[in-house]
Parts: structure tokens; C-alpha cells; sequence
């Protein structure tokens, strides 16, 4: 009798749960977040916060294909509801919920994997081409926790469907609900436990996740391997494709065979890693080694000559990488142009994935992550700062690259910010997948913006001494985040430095600085500075410019009310922030004339004579040189055009045969290239372009620039800001 009543109770308890299930699924479908909220209990603020992407679609648009909610019950005894939908990588993963008496009991975020971690993969793969599957046999070495308060759970993407788990030869329990697998018998093991998993997915989602088209499988973006807490791991590979294939996977090729009709390729990545990258194409390959690094480049449309320039692009990014942070783990790097993959570009430590049209490109993004996402690991469930030190390291290297003039790259290549509203919403630090798109925005605008504002306030130097203390003391097997440079930056630079992490990167918002009362007395030049709120910590640089064009560059404390700066004469211009390196709103009336930026919306007149010229500039060209040449761009040579010859000689250009000189620099025509901004008088002005470089000149802010044959800075003319807010005449 007793036994029957608690049966009947054990089946109701069963019953309500399966109908919460299945209210949630309804409620999930509407994407209905405030109901759902409503069923956790009051101490699930985490999951209440998380609950929020049904809404946003994290970062990248996970969500966008909708959400269910199926269950997950454990034979065991426990049940859980798992919120799924497709996943694409770097996004916010599916959500779990303990489940008890019908109600929601708990929220097992993604991020605390209760002890439980991956140590290593061991991969076996290959593709039904035809039918657009990836099989996959992967053994995985788990760590067992002493104590644990939640069963082990592996994630991927939904896609795929594990048919078999074994260890040691017998079979081993698995439940799977979307894309999380629950193993109810890894709690009875101890130490660690090696077991296989058999799955296999449909691959067909290019621009998102993984794709597989005509010529390339990728499984770039995807999450086909389980992860647990998205903590780094190392793996080995080994696929199996058509021989005529090549496969392109991370770490170092250990073998290559040819089997009857089929190529077996062998990887191994022995640097912990959270996100996996592979592809697998009839790819026209480069391959060059320059000192002790190797780059290779893969394509199915690129001709030979572009990937030997990308190989060259390659080469001076990671070098300078190397000089900067540290020797890699690779020993070189390679570039992949894939189709399935999309637009845009992804990191892969060893290796980048791009988007067809990308390439050839100096790219400094997606090579930085080798060190800050591949070095020390982003699992982006607590913040971007990754894609911000990318970013920062992106202007690094364009400021100091050893290429051309480094005193005119410094200044050419400042970062300008670009403030969205949404910096007021959330910190950098916040900055999670789960805050929806603003993390993006934080982890690639604002994050890398404090970091060169940073650099500007300690010097390069000190910036790197700590970047290098970072890297080398991080453990590998750990993710990272903002607290751990923090820590190594006050180590090497002093604990003052505390209250600019407090203020910049915990908190949210940006600079709103005024200038007033500037004046020149008594030998120095005065001023009031007021902020907006709550005072942000930091230093303003105040230039001074003089009657005969010399200038004055000073430092001054943005906490202090007033600045004072000794100077023997009086200044005809003072500006606050001359190069706009604060992270605060600049107006349109601030920004330098710069090439780039007034080229944009210019006419273009291209001399009929050189066709040659700028190649790389494909826009229509006015039929006839216009009478009046304001807002126009000419594109040709003074021998043939002779109205470039006195526009050259206002930049101070001059120009013999195929030989264009500018400041004591000789560049040949025939390959190089030189632009500039001119003026003509009456606030008209105009533009002129001279050359043949092979790429798109890359001018930074310079007005003037003379340019590689690869399109490459090498010198060049940077205004300061002279007109606008915090600018004065005296």
C-alpha cells in the first residue's frame, strides 16, 4: 500500500514537471522572458539575467532561429529543462534548469561546470559530402571533481546527435536533450575518466555555423565538439577526406597519408584552447617559411600572386607580434579564404578564417588572438576583453610597425573613438554574450579604445611590460578576463593605477569633458576642466600652437578642477585632446581632415592616360576634368595631367618621371603610390592620387601619405585637432 502511494506521488511529481516543460516551451516560442523569469525562484538572479537573450539573441544572433525547451531527465532520478536552439560560437550557449516538483529549483549556468573539465580530445572525423554530414568519434579525458553539487554535462551544438558512449570498451550511459549530454554514471568514477563519444550532425548552416558546399566542408563558428564549461583543452585530429582535398586544422600537421581514394590528416594542438577550428577543401595552397616561422595560405580563389602577398602581409604582423608578446606556440601562421564560412573573420591561433573578399589584407586583428584568446583562453560568458586587446593590438602594431617613418605612424594611426549609448548600459567588464549586441560593441570599440588610452598614459613600454607579465604567468588551462591584467598592470605600474579599472573597465559610461576659462598670464597657460557625473580618472594631453607653427604638447589630470602650463610665449591655439585619445563623444567638427575619411564622398577623376593608377580604386570616373575641383579626386600623373603638377607642389610633392619625392623620401610610381588632401582656397579642397600600389592605400588619419607597393604606411602628414569643442583661439 505504501509502496503504490509513493509510486502515485513520484508520478505526479513526474507528471508537473513534463507540464512545466511544457509551459515554458510554449512561453519560450513567444519568447515570452518575463513569464519565464517569473518561475525561477528569487535567488536565481544570475538565471533571471541570462533568461534575457530569448529577447536580445546574444551577441551574434544565437536565438535567432528560436527557442524550445525539452527535457533532460536522468535516469537516475534527476530532471532538467534545457532551453536550445542553434548555436554558433562565441555566443551564449543553451541554458539548463533543474527541475523538482514541478517548479524550476535552479540554474546551472554554463560557466560553473561544477569541477568537472575536459582535459583533452582525442578526435577521429570524416564527411558524407552528399549528404552534408560530419561523423565524429571523440575521446575524451575528463577530470572528476572531489565534490560536485551538479552531474557531468557536455555541450555542442544541437546538431549533432551522439549515438554511442563507451569507456574502456563497455558501454557508458549518456541522455541527450538539444545539445547537452548528460553522463549520470560519471559520478561514480574517481580521478579522471576517459570515455568515447560517436555523433554525428547535419552541417548546413554557412554565414552561422558550420557549412558544407560543392568544394569545402567547415566547421568554423560551430561547436562540434563537447566542451564543458568552455574551459580550454588540447586535442588531436584526425579526418579523413577526398585525396585531392586539403585539410586545415589547428596546431601542427603531424601526418599526411594517401589511402586508396582518401587523404588521412593528422593534427595536434597541445595549447588549451576553447574554440576549435577546422575546414576541409579543394584549396590552391602557399606555403613559405621566412626565418623559423611558416605561413601558408589556403584558397580555392586567390591567384598565386596574391597569396604570396598575403604570406608577406603575414610575416610583418607576426613578427612584430612576437617581438612585442612572445615567440607563439606555432611557430608561424596561416590564412584561410573560405566560402561556407561568411563574411567577417575568425581566429584560430594557429590559423584565421576569412570571408571571400578579404584577402589579401595587413590583418592585425585576427593574429593578435593568438596570443590574447589563444594564449590565455576567452570562454566570452564574462566579458570580450579579448577582442579588445585585439583591437588595441591592431593599433600597436600600425602605430610602431617597422615600416616608413614610426614618428609619422604614431600619430597616423590613432584609434578614434566612436561612442554608442549603449557604453551608459553596461561596463566593459559585464560586457558578456549574454548582455546581447552591446558586448560587441564594448569588447570591440570601447575595451580596445581604454587600452590605447592607457598606453597613451604609461608609455609603450610599461603597456607591454605588463602585456608580457600577463602572458607569461597566466596558467594555460585557465580562461582569462580584465582582473587577471589588471593584476600583472599593477604589479609592474603601481596599485594607483586601481581606480583607472574601476573607473573605465568595471563601470559603465565614457568621458563627458568641458573646457572653459583658457587663457595665457603671467607666463603659463590656465584653464578649467569640468566633468559630466561621476570624475573619471586620467590625464588630458593639451597642445599649444604657436604664430610661427611650433607647438607644445603637455599632460594634465582630468580629476583636477583646473591645469596650468608654463610656456615663454603666448599660444594662437589651445586643444584639449589634440589627438582624440579620450574615450568620450567627439563631433563631427573635431575630426582632422584626413584622406580617408574626405575621400569617401569625393568625385573621382581618373586622367585617361594612367590607367595604371591607384588600381585598387574602382569608382566611376567623372567624364571630364571639372572647372571648379572642390571635393574631387584626381587620379593620374602631372606629365599627362598638368593640373596635378601644381596640386603635387602644394603637398610638396615633387614629381620626376616615375619618381615622386617627399621629405628627403623617393618612392618609384611604378609601384608605390602617394595621396594627399589640398587645399585651394575659400574652405574649397581637394584630393589628388599618384601610383600603382598592388593594394588599397592604408593612410590611418594622414593627410598626406605616401604608401608600399602593398599599400603599406610609410610616410605621412597628421593634423592635430584645431577647430571644434575643446579648441581655443587666444
Amino acid at each position: 500500500m505504501l509502496l503504490t502511494l509513493a509510486l502515485l506521488v513520484l508520478g505526479s511529481f513526474r507528471d508537473s514537471d513534463s507540464e512545466l516543460v511544457a509551459r515554458v516551451d510554449a512561453l519560450a516560442q513567444k519568447r515570452d522572458v518575463a513569464a519565464i523569469q517569473a518561475l525561477l525562484p528569487e535567488s536565481e538572479t544570475l538565471g533571471r539575467q541570462h533568461l534575457s537573450v530569448l529577447r536580445t539573441g546574444g551577441a551574434y544572433g544565437t536565438g535567432r532561429y528560436g527557442w524550445r525547451a525539452v527535457p533532460l531527465n536522468d535516469p537516475d532520478g534527476a530532471r532538467y529543462l534545457v532551453l536550445t536552439t542553434r548555436i554558433t560560437s562565441e555566443d551564449v550557449g543553451e541554458l539548463i534548469f533543474e527541475v523538482r516538483g514541478g517548479k524550476i529549483a535552479r540554474y546551472l549556468a554554463e560557466a560553473n561546470p561544477g569541477g568537472w573539465r575536459i582535459l583533452n580530445h582525442k578526435i577521429r572525423l570524416q564527411f558524407d559530402l552528399p549528404k552534408k554530414v560530419a561523423k565524429l568519434e571523440d575521446q575524451i579525458n575528463v577530470q572528476i571533481p572531489g565534490r560536485t553539487d551538479r552531474p557531468l554535462m557536455l555541450r555542442f551544438s544541437p546538431n549533432y546527435k551522439v549515438s554511442a558512449a563507451t569507456s574502456k570498451g563497455r558501454p557508458f550511459r549518456f541522455v541527450q536533450a538539444g545539445g547537452t549530454v548528460l553522463l549520470p554514471d560519471a559520478a561514480n568514477s574517481t580521478g579522471q575518466l576517459n570515455v568515447t563519444l560517436k555523433y554525428e550532425g547535419v552541417v548546413d548552416q554557412p554565414g552561422y555555423a558550420g557549412g558544407i558546399v560543392a568544394d569545402e566542408a567547415s566547421l568554423v563558428n560551430d561547436y562540434w565538439y563537447p566542451m564543458v564549461g568552455r574551459l580550454p583543452s588540447a586535442h588531436s585530429l584526425e579526418v579523413r577526406g577526398p585525396k585531392d582535398w586539403v585539410a586545415v586544422g589547428q596546431g601542427v600537421r603531424v601526418a599526411e597519408s594517401v589511402v586508396g581514394e582518401e587523404k588521412v590528416t593528422r593534427f595536434q594542438m597541445d595549447l588549451p584552447v576553447v574554440y576549435f577550428s577546422f575546414a576541409l577543401g579543394k584549396y590552391r595552397t602557399a606555403s613559405r617559411k621566412i626565418g623559423e616561422n611558416t605561413y601558408n595560405v589556403w584558397s580555392t580563389r586567390l591567384e598565386p600572386e596574391e597569396m604570396d602577398d598575403q604570406i608577406q602581409f603575414m610575416d610583418g604582423v607576426h613578427r612584430f607580434y612576437e617581438d612585442a608578446f612572445g615567440l607563439d606556440h606555432f611557430q608561424g601562421f596561416g590564412a584561410l579564404v573560405s566560402k561556407p564560412y561568411g563574411g567577417g573573420a575568425l581566429e584560430a591561433y594557429s590559423f584565421a578564417t576569412y570571408g571571400e573578399g578579404w584577402l589579401p589584407d595587413e590583418d592585425a586583428h585576427e593574429p593578435a588572438h593568438t596570443w590574447w584568446g589563444g594564449q590565455i583562453n576567452n570562454t566570452y560568458l564574462s566579458s570580450f576583453w579579448n577582442e579588445s586587446f585585439a583591437v588595441f593590438s591592431e593599433g600597436l602594431f600600425a602605430r610602431n610597425a617597422p615600416i616608413g617613418n614610426k614618428a609619422e605612424r604614431k600619430l597616423a594611426f590613432v584609434q578614434t573613438p566612436n561612442i554608442d549609448p549603449g557604453w551608459e548600459q553596461v561596463a566593459v567588464a559585464d560586457g558578456s554574450a549574454f548582455a546581447g549586441p552591446i558586448a560587441s560593441s564594448l569588447g570591440y570599440g570601447k575595451g580596445g579604445l581604454i587600452l590605447q588610452m592607457l598606453e597613451s598614459w604609461v608609455g609603450p613600454e610599461a603597456m607591454l611590460r605588463a602585456l608580457r607579465a600577463w602572458l607569461n604567468l597566466h596558467p594555460h588551462m585557465q580562461a582569462g578576463d580584465w582582473d587577471g591584467f589588471e593584476q600583472r598592470f599593477t604589479e609592474v605600474n603601481g596599485i594607483v593605477w586601481k581606480r583607472f579599472f574601476d573607473d573605465w573597465v568595471r563601470r559603465p559610461g565614457f568621458l563627458k569633458l568641458s573646457a572653459s576659462d583658457v587663457k595665457y598670464a603671467s607666463g603659463a597657460v590656465t584653464g578649467r576642466l569640468k566633468q559630466e557625473g561621476k570624475p573619471y580618472f586620467g590625464y588630458a594631453e593639451v597642445l599649444l600652437q604657436f604664430s610661427d607653427g611650433k607647438r607644445q604638447l603637455a599632460k594634465v589630470d582630468l580629476l583636477q578642477p583646473t591645469f596650468r602650463i608654463p610656456t615663454s610665449r603666448k599660444p594662437t591655439l589651445v586643444s584639449v585632446d589634440p589627438f582624440l585619445r579620450l574615450v568620450r563623444q567627439i563631433a563631427p567638427s573635431e575630426l582632422p581632415d584626413s584622406f580617408d575619411r574626405l575621400t569617401s564622398s569625393f568625385r573621382v577623376y581618373r586622367d585617361p592616360k594612367q590607367p595604371e593608377e591607384l588600381p585598387t580604386l574602382d569608382r566611376k570616373s567623372l567624364g571630364k576634368l571639372p572647372a571648379d575641383l572642390d571635393k574631387v579626386l584626381l587620379v593620374g600623373r602631372p606629365s599627362t595631367l598638368p593640373a596635378l603638377g601644381t596640386l603635387c607642389a602644394k603637398v610638396g610633392f615633387k614629381v620626376a618621371g616615375d619618381w615622386l619625392e617627399y621629405r628627403g623620401t623617393r618612392i618609384d610610381l611604378r609601384k608605390n603610390g602617394a595621396v594627399a588632401i589640398v587645399p585651394l582656397g575659400g574652405g574649397k579642397q581637394c584630393a589628388i592620387a599618384l601610383g600603382a600600389p598592388r593594394y588599397a592605400p592604408r593612410t590611418g588619419r594622414a593627410k598626406v601619405a605616401l604608401v608600399d607597393e602593398l599599400g603599406r604606411f610609410l610616410r605621412g602628414h597628421t593634423e592635430p585637432k584645431t577647430k571644434g569643442a575643446l579648441t581655443f583661439r587666444l
